[in-house]
């Protein structure tokens, strides 16, 4: 969920927008205990470019504002279980996107 402001044509053919989120993360591992779920306050900034009228290339940022990381964990037998990998999720995130509207 986000919510954005828009500026439409701050030049010729050109789009910004930014705004404030929050995105719900699932992740759920191999063992059916393994289930990390994340809400995580993010802003973003985006530039959208009109390359024709129903064509735009849109350059996106997104910055989490809360660190977040946790641990995948396996079972080895009977020792029970053990950590595998500590993951950290992106503080920035970058995307781009062609657009094509109908």
């Amino acid at each position: 969920f986000s919510a954005n402001w828009a500026k439409n044509d701050i030049f010729s053919h050109f789009n910004a927008y930014a705004g404030l989120g929050l995105t719900r993360e699932d992740i759920y591992g191999e063992a059916h205990e393994q289930h990390h779920r994340f809400t995580i306050p993010f802003a973003n900034l985006g530039l959208e470019w009109k390359l024709r009228s129903k064509l735009v290339l849109a350059i996106f940022g997104y910055y989490n504002l809360k660190k977040t990381s946790f641990t995948v964990r396996g079972y080895l037998g009977p020792e029970g279980p053990i950590n595998i990998k500590e993951l950290d999720i992106p503080r920035f995130i970058p995307e781009m996107t062609l657009i094509l509207y109908f």
